[in-house]
């Protein structure tokens, strides 16, 4: 049977009603598939998550390679609408929300990551890579006008 099924990486941060706009919206776009909600584990009781950002995986079991392209795309357009309406409703929480499908064998197939509802999605690699450090120079012009004289203009 094809199913999808999608989890919050740590339920503690997100529960099924953080998460039932995207499952209903991708039981709407796949209406062929069985589609359903996983609490998943729980973790042990005084355990911490180990990420700042939210996280949702979609494993697909089942899903014929000619089509699993398409389905992932899917599941990202529309994991990025959710966390675009995330942000919207909770303006206060500004963790970046993450979707991770996952393919039958359980390796990562495709990922977004957005980190506030202005920034343009990307995958959870380029999000994870350390940005360069910027360097601030002063300007010359500031420099020389500085050191320069002041001419007196005597007549």
């Amino acid at each position: 049977m094809r199913k999808i099924i999608i989890q919050a990486q740590n339920p503690l941060d997100l529960k099924e009603e953080d998460i039932h706009d995207y499952v209903e919206e991708v039981k709407k776009s796949f209406t062929q598939v069985e589609v359903h909600f996983d609490e998943g584990s729980r973790m042990p009781a005084g355990a911490r998550g180990v990420t700042w950002w939210e996280v949702v995986r979609v494993f697909l079991t089942d899903i014929p390679n000619e089509v699993k392209g398409f389905v992932i795309g899917k599941l990202l357009e529309l994991g990025y609408e959710w966390a675009k309406q995330r942000f919207k409703k909770n303006r206060e929480n500004k963790r970046p929300k993450c979707i991770v499908i996952h393919g039958a064998n359980r390796q990562e197939e495709g990922s977004m990551v957005l980190k506030s509802a202005r920034h343009k999605p990307t995958t959870a690699e380029e999000a994870t890579k350390p940005e360069p450090i910027k360097r601030t120079r002063k300007s010359r012009k500031s420099k020389k006008i500085s050191t320069k004289k002041k001419k007196s203009s005597k007549k």
